[in-house]
Parts: structure tokens; C-alpha cells; sequence
């Protein structure tokens, strides 16, 4: 019988071994793939034990009050108390958890190396990865922490070309706004001098001088340029299969990256399988979106094949359709 894991006794242990001051995981991988259900509390990251044997793709069935790790269909399971006792070939580990909106919630590390799974933290970068077998040698430590940076790299690049693409569409939108103004004065100025001209040559005729006007709109008008447009950009897609439920989360972010709000916005969705045929043909609908606004799209998908589910890699393609509000004049 392994060790109880008492809940929050582990806060400098973390995930990796003895941390003199961790840093909170910003991010959690399983088998190199992101795991949205983690929950972080006293420095230990902790997971649901269905969805992260599902992400290692190990299947379990439950007797009485054991749960027994590597055999069964997955069914729901819902813990009596926050003690239970996992099997695994022929090994038991007593486990105390958290539980939290009926499921619970057990410390990763000890969870995946009972699956002879691996958990890495990497200080640096807030990234927990949990990869499959053994780390034997300090080279083997380096590539995992080498590949933890390169995701937050990844994800830094990405946040600073939206910043930057942001910073450009306000830089744009206050340099029409002053070519507005400065062609607003400009006007001004051009009646101001009107009568004085008038009253210093006696030749000048009004109706000219209202032609010169007229003119000079439609000038200012061209100057001004086009009107504010919105503009949908899709950030990013992806497909979180489940092997064992035949279960397939597909998401998606969009974003309006223009200078007007979208109106009428829709957004459709094609899903092609590993098999190479078309899963999902839908169109999702959505209110107004400011600048700057996001879209996030989830839609899930369950296979009639269950635990036979083609295995490979999905096509994800959204293609959004809107309109630009038009600017009302003050």
C-alpha cells in the first residue's frame, strides 16, 4: 500500500520533486496536448481522475468502493467521499482528493506516475507536461523543459502579433479621427474668410463662393478615406478526441480584429475525419461583436464507433461571414 496523499500536504513538493518557491502552472499538457480541466490550489496542480485517464487513453470500471485502473468500458463514477482506493496491476494507492462539483480531483503527479506516466514542471515557463515513460538522464529532463519553452515561445509570439495588430488598428483609428478634425478647422477657417473676401472685392459672386464650398466637401470627403470596417479572424482550431467514449470536442477562437462593429455574424463549421470524410457541416450563429471582441466555438461530437473511433489527425475549418455596422454621425 502506497502512502496516503493527504490533501495540500504537498505544497512544496509540486509536481517534480522540491521546489524552494514554485511558480503557478500556467498551462497543463497531457501527452503533449492541452488539458483544460486542471485545477490549481497551494501550489499542487490537481486533475479529475475520468478525464485524465481518458487523456492517456487508459480505460477503468469501479467495484464497491475501489477503482480499478486498466480494465472496463469508463463508466461515470461519482466518489462517495474524498478517500478512495485505486488497483493497477496488482499495486493499490490510497488517494485523498477534492471533491468539487461531484467529481474529484487528485494531485497529478501522484495519479500519473501510479499510470507509469511522467510529470514535468518547468519553473521558468509555468508549463506542467505529463508524457508518457521514464526520464533516466538529465538530457532527457532538458528536452522536456527545452519543449515546454518552446510552447510558451509559441504562445508569447502569438499574444504579441495580436498586441501589435491591436496597437495598429488604434494607431489607425486616431489618425483618421485627426484627419477628421483637422479637416473640420479646416472648413471652418475657409467660411470665416468667405464675407471678408466678399466685402473686400465687389466683383466676387456669392453664388461662386458657394460653388468653392460645395467643392471643397466633396474633397474633404474623399480625403477622409473609407469607412470603419469589422473584420472576423480566425485564431485558432482544434479537435480533443477521446479514444475510449469515441468523444470529440472541436474548438474554435475568432476575433474581430477591425475598427467597426460585426453585425449578422456567422460562422461555418467542416470537420474532416482521420478517415477523410466529413463529420460535421454546421453554421453557428452569433450576436454583434465589437472590436476587438472573441468568439469561442465549441461543438461536440460523439462517433458511432465508441471505442473504434478512426484514430489520426482532423481537418478544422471555419469560415465566418458578417457585416460592418455602419457609423452613425454625432
Amino acid at each position: 500500500m502506497l502512502k496516503r496523499f493527504l490533501c495540500g500536504a504537498a505544497l512544496l513538493s509540486l509536481l517534480c520533486g522540491t521546489v524552494s518557491t514554485p511558480a503557478q502552472a500556467e498551462e497543463v499538457y497531457v501527452r503533449n496536448r492541452l488539458f483544460k480541466d486542471a485545477y490549481i490550489l497551494g501550489g499542487t496542480t490537481y486533475v479529475p481522475v475520468d478525464s485524465f485517464l481518458r487523456a492517456v487513453d487508459i480505460p477503468w470500471s469501479v467495484d464497491g468502493g475501489k477503482l480499478l485502473i486498466g480494465t472496463g468500458d469508463s463508466p461515470d463514477w461519482t466518489p462517495s467521499s474524498d478517500t478512495f482506493t485505486a488497483t493497477r496491476d496488482g499495486s493499490d494507492l490510497s488517494v485523498t482528493g477534492i471533491v468539487r462539483d461531484g467529481r474529484i480531483y487528485v494531485p497529478a503527479k501522484e495519479l500519473a506516475e501510479f499510470v507509469n506516466y511522467k510529470v514535468i514542471y518547468n519553473a521558468d515557463t509555468g508549463i506542467v507536461d505529463v508524457v508518457q515513460g521514464r526520464l533516466t538522464s538529465a538530457a532527457d529532463q532538458k528536452a522536456a523543459q527545452d519543449l515546454a519553452a518552446s510552447k510558451k515561445a509559441e504562445k508569447e509570439a502569438r499574444d504579441a502579433a495580436w498586441q501589435a495588430r491591436l496597437e495598429k488598428a488604434k494607431a489607425d483609428r486616431k489618425a483618421k479621427e485627426d484627419a477628421e478634425n483637422a479637416d473640420a478647422d479646416s472648413d471652418d477657417d475657409e467660411e470665416d474668410d468667405a464675407p471678408l473676401a466678399a466685402q473686400g472685392d465687389p466683383d466676387t459672386d456669392v453664388s461662386d463662393t458657394g460653388t468653392q464650398s460645395e467643392d471643397s466637401g466633396d474633397t474633404d470627403a474623399a480625403d477622409a478615406g473609407p469607412p470603419p470596417e469589422a473584420d472576423l479572424v480566425v485564431l485558432s482550431t482544434t479537435a480533443d478526441p477521446n479514444n475510449y467514449t469515441g468523444e470529440v470536442v472541436f474548438r474554435a477562437v475568432l476575433q474581430n480584429q477591425g475598427n467597426a462593429r460585426a453585425t449578422d455574424v456567422k460562422a461555418n463549421l467542416v470537420v474532416i475525419g482521420p478517415d477523410e470524410k466529413e463529420w460535421v457541416s454546421k453554421t453557428i450563429y452569433h450576436g454583434p461583436m465589437a472590436p476587438d471582441a472573441r468568439w469561442e466555438i465549441t461543438d461536440n461530437y460523439k462517433h458511432r464507433l465508441r471505442d473504434a473511433i478512426p484514430r489520426g489527425n482532423y481537418t478544422v475549418t471555419v469560415t465566418p461571414t458578417f457585416k460592418s455596422e455602419a457609423t452613425q454621425e454625432k
